[in-house]
């Protein structure tokens, strides 16, 4: 297995640019490096070989000369930055953290009576063992992201032990000539470049369908009746002889003048603009900003919510999936909908609503009536529930409540049991059977219990099964510890076993290594995590990449 070298030349930084991805790769060693101690409060330890970080009262601190990169760079240039030290030896396991460093000092100057002030905690918890040598790499993307967008000077970072910690471990310093490892500051430099023209605009597309007319005002009042015709003279009395036959009807009398108008009647209500309701895990259906509504789904919807609907007022709302497809929606309780929503990519359903004060009724909406009810302790994946041992309900992680959207008439019997358990949960119905009695039954409960929580994972890209043999250790970083995890080049997908809950911090870090290609081609197969940090959002995280690329 072959491995790469950093080159570096007095103050010179060496960078190397990979021509995959657009990212180019910096090593900046150390200039200042000293420690201080509380034991000796004005002695100065900046010629000594060693770093020491101890128990409380031993600090170290460190500074890099960032003036050697290309001119303009700012924070948003640097996708990763990691400090490497060599660890020379340990006495007592433990943690440190890193901290950003406030004010100006100097290696042969720095003293525990002057330190300069500790700013922002960029790292912590940086694990220690007691059989730990060679390097480790602590991240300190922030720090550098905050020195290049000058929110905060270059004062280098301090290594501080962590609160309780009674750690006792020494680094190299720059000083040290028996193993010349320096600290070393590494950079993963993204360039972005110019932005391209704005293509053509697409062409528009088709009209939506007409909403239905609103109601028809109420008739006008009848025009009065016009005056009768007068009565012809009367003819004399004649001798009373048989009766003859009926004569024919006289002449209808002239119509009558037109009566007036009746008022008109009250304006139809009918569906307004079209607003854009934000995507989000519990989005809100605001009605005052328009009857018409479109929700664009790029995450499941585990709760929603409308607000400020009137009475009588028509709701048109209008769900689409985003290009990935596949998310759950749980529509608000008072919004009566009919089914669920379709979960092919860049598919739109929509469907119309009356407020009655209570309740959006849907315009095309069966007889009958709505099952569901709400949800506790669900923090895990997995969840499906059963209507009457027939229809199925997928319910995300998180989520607060449910609801089935097949309507049963009234009369009928309704059971609602638990079809699939969630991931590490187990959950039970309460009140979840009886007969529909003209009302929907939105009183059913679900109660979960057990740790659950989400798994993270991703893939590897760019190496193959000609280097199946070859491995790399991911560590998972956590607020209650970590994993480590040696992958695969040859495989195609990784997961940590490690539960997380919902909102839980992690990151995800890998030496750099280089690995010879086979055959005894020239060059190196490089490799590297992306997408290495984030919160758990009510789902499984699959986008880590373990990246891979030849370089000559």
């Amino acid at each position: 297995m072959g491995s790469l070298r950093v080159l570096r030349i007095g103050s010179l930084v060496v960078l190397f640019l990979s021509v995959f991805l657009g990212i180019a790769e910096s090593q900046i060693p150390a200039t200042d490096d000293s420690y201080t101690a509380s034991s000796s409060p004005t002695a100065n330890f900046g010629t000594q070989s060693m770093l020491d970080v101890i128990g409380t009262g031993v600090n170290s601190y460190i500074r890099f000369d960032l003036t050697a990169l290309p001119a303009g760079l700012t924070g948003t240039n640097v996708s990763k930055a990691t400090v490497r030290l060599n660890v020379n030896g340990v006495t007592t396991s433990g943690t440190f953290d890193v901290y950003e460093v406030t004010k100006s000092w100097t290696e042969g100057a720095i003293t525990y009576n002057n330190a300069p002030p500790l700013g922002t905690k960029v790292n912590s918890a940086v694990m220690i063992p007691a059989s730990k040598r060679n390097f480790i790499d602590v991240d300190v993307t922030q720090a550098v992201q905050d020195w290049l967008n000058r929110t905060q000077g270059n004062y280098g970072i301090a290594l501080v032990p962590s609160s309780g910690s009674a750690i006792s471990v020494a680094f190299d310093s720059k000083e040290n000539t028996s193993t010349s490892h320096d600290p070393e500051l590494s950079l993963v430099l993204v360039s972005a470049g110019p932005q391209g023209p704005a293509g053509p605009t697409g062409p528009q597309g088709p009209a939506g369908a007409t909403g239905p007319a609103g109601t028809a005002g109420p008739q006008g009042t009848t025009g009065a009746t016009g005056p009768q015709g007068a009565t012809g003279p009367q003819g004399a009395t004649g001798a009373t002889g048989a009766i003859g036959p009926q004569g024919p009807q006289g002449p209808q009398g002239p119509t009558g003048a037109t009566g007036a108008t009746g008022p008109a009647g009250p304006q139809g209500r009918g569906f307004s603009g079209l607003s854009t309701v934000a995507n989000s895990t519990t989005p809100v259906f605001d009605a005052s900003q328009g009857s018409s509504m479109k929700l664009t789904l790029s995450s499941d919807v585990i709760s929603s919510t409308l607000t400020n609907a009137t009475v009588g007022q028509p709701l048109f709302i209008i769900l689409c999936q985003d290009p990935v497809g596949g998310h759950l929606f749980v529509p608000p309780a008072n919004l009566k909908w009919n089914a669920d929503p379709v979960q092919t990519a860049n598919y739109c359903s929509a469907q119309g609503f009356i407020f009655d004060g209570t309740n959006a009724y849907n315009l095309a909406r069966p007889t009958g009536f709505s099952v569901g009810g709400s949800i506790t302790g669900l923090n895990g994946s997995g969840l499906t529930l059963q209507l009457n041992g027939g229809a199925t309900l997928s319910v995300a992680g998180g989520a607060t409540s449910f609801l089935f959207p097949s309507a049963l008439p009234s009369g009928q019997a309704y059971s609602v049991t638990i079809a699939a358990q969630p991931t590490a949960q187990t959950c039970t119905v309460s009140n979840g059977s009886g007969t529909i009695n003209q009302a929907d039954v939105l009183n059913i409960s679900i109660s979960c219990s057990g740790s659950g929580g989400f798994t993270v994972g991703g893939t590897v890209q760019g190496a193959g099964s000609q280097f199946s043999g070859d491995t790399i250790p991911l560590t998972l970083t956590y607020s209650l510890g970590t994993e480590t995890l040696n992958v695969s080049l040859g495989q195609a997908q990784f997961t940590f076993t490690t539960l997380l809950q919902n909102g839980q911090s992690y990151s995800v870090t890998s030496p750099q290594e280089g690995f010879s290609l086979p055959g005894g081609n020239p060059g190196a197969l490089v490799c590297f995590a992306m997408n290495v940090s984030g919160t758990i959002a009510s789902a499984n995280v699959t986008n880590l990449a373990l990246n891979c690329a030849v370089t000559p």
